[in-house]
């Protein structure tokens, strides 16, 4: 008989936060250009890491034709720029406004029921980073561009500027 293996057994790595997104990455499809006479206009920067986001939307109807989102940052704010841009073609700026509050609670921890998570649902593959409270900021840093410019609308909209 031999002798006894003694080495470590080698383990599985885990998935990374990184390899998890990447999986929903789709380099050409976030390179954007911008949108050129925009109903809707946002910006929004992270002053710690310099990331930054530029969002403009085009409306007809009241409802979301076409959209333009700069980034410059790290791969969780693409990707997040990348899922938003699918989840709101054809959306009305309340839907719009009601899947941003929704995405940010549920993000921040908060539990929902399965029907209540079904206007955010493409936005889903970003749910791992309810565990890793630091990157959070990065995902929710597209929607904060995305207010800021759907406040500055409903502002100039009603007369105030």
């Amino acid at each position: 008989m031999g002798k006894p293996d003694h080495r470590p057994v080698k383990q599985p790595q885990p998935v990374t936060l990184y390899e998890k997104i990447l999986e929903f990455y789709r380099p050409s499809e976030l390179t954007e250009h911008s949108l050129h006479n925009a109903d809707v206009s946002g910006e929004e920067t992270n002053p710690v890491c310099g990331d930054s986001v530029a969002i403009k939307l085009k409306l007809i109807g009241g409802r979301i034709d076409l959209i333009s989102i700069v980034t410059e940052g790290c791969v969780v704010v693409q990707v997040s720029a990348y899922l938003l841009k699918q989840a709101l073609h054809k959306r009305s700026l309340d839907e719009v406004d009601f899947m941003g509050a929704r995405f940010r609670a549920f993000i921040e921890g908060q539990n929902f029921k399965e029907d209540e998570l079904i206007m955010i649902q493409p936005l889903m593959p970003l749910k791992v980073l309810r565990d890793f409270p630091i990157r959070r900021k990065c995902a929710l840093l597209v929607w904060m561009a995305l207010q800021n410019g759907i406040e500055a609308y409903g502002l100039s909209n009603y007369g105030v500027s």
